[in-house]
């Protein structure tokens, strides 16, 4: 419901606050762009809609919204500004790469879920989260790799009504060597999982993702 009032105007401009945004103003300072891995805690979306119109025209958003189709078309009808540079992805294909290294050679920001496991093929690591093995993605890390760019978290959480924005530096650059690839990789979702469960835990209602997240997973190893 937040996102939808955000996206209508609903939300105050102060509903949003920035706790830690001094990676934020690095991003900015650069003339390339930057990767932002997000998870489905607080809501992102929200910090979105009440972006100004020049910031959110730099956000490349790769989302898997097939699910909420209803939904998602509802909220093009009351606002079309919610879809735009929102992409559909399941697999991170050569074009869709070459696509996204433009968009950040030019210097917009490429925003992509890390708490989502793929669908289809996609493969993931099993990584501790919150005292069991989860799988998370790999594609995050992957695409840091073949874009060549900084990467930053980015959480959302609602506190007394209004949501607080934290954006921290994950990497400056992330390198996947041949030998010991899967390693590194699933050293990097780990590194996710350790830093989305600092934030979980301080709000573990707000983290919606309605998947058997603990389930066995096949793409995992």
């Amino acid at each position: 419901m937040d996102t939808f009032i955000g996206w209508v105007g609903g939300l105050p401009a102060d509903a949003l606050v920035h706790d830690k945004i001094d990676a934020l103003r690095e991003a900015e300072g650069r003339a390339r762009g930057a990767l932002f891995i997000v998870a489905h805690l607080g809501n992102v979306d929200v910090s979105r809609a009440l972006l100004d119109e020049a910031t959110r025209a730099r956000l490349v958003v790769l989302v898997h919204t097939r699910h909420a189709e209803n939904y998602n078309r509802l909220l093009r009808e009351f606002n079309p500004a919610a879809a735009v540079n929102c992409f559909q992805v399941t697999e991170l294909g050569p074009e869709t790469a070459v696509f996204l290294k433009e968009r950040v050679d030019r210097g917009d920001w490429v925003v992509i879920a890390g708490d989502r496991t793929p669908i289809g093929s996609g493969r993931s690591s099993l990584v501790p989260f919150l005292g069991e093995p989860a799988p998370f993605t790999q594609g995050p890390y992957i695409l840091a790799h073949l874009l060549d760019c900084p990467v930053y978290t980015l959480f959302s959480l609602r506190r007394d009504g209004r949501y607080h924005v934290s954006i921290e530096r994950f990497a400056e650059r992330i390198d996947l060597p041949r030998q010991g690839r899967a390693a590194v990789l699933t050293e990097h979702a780990a590194a996710f999982a350790r830093r989305l469960e600092v934030y979980a835990l301080q709000e573990p209602f707000q983290w919606y993702n309605f998947f058997d997240f603990w389930a066995e997973h096949d793409g995992a190893n």
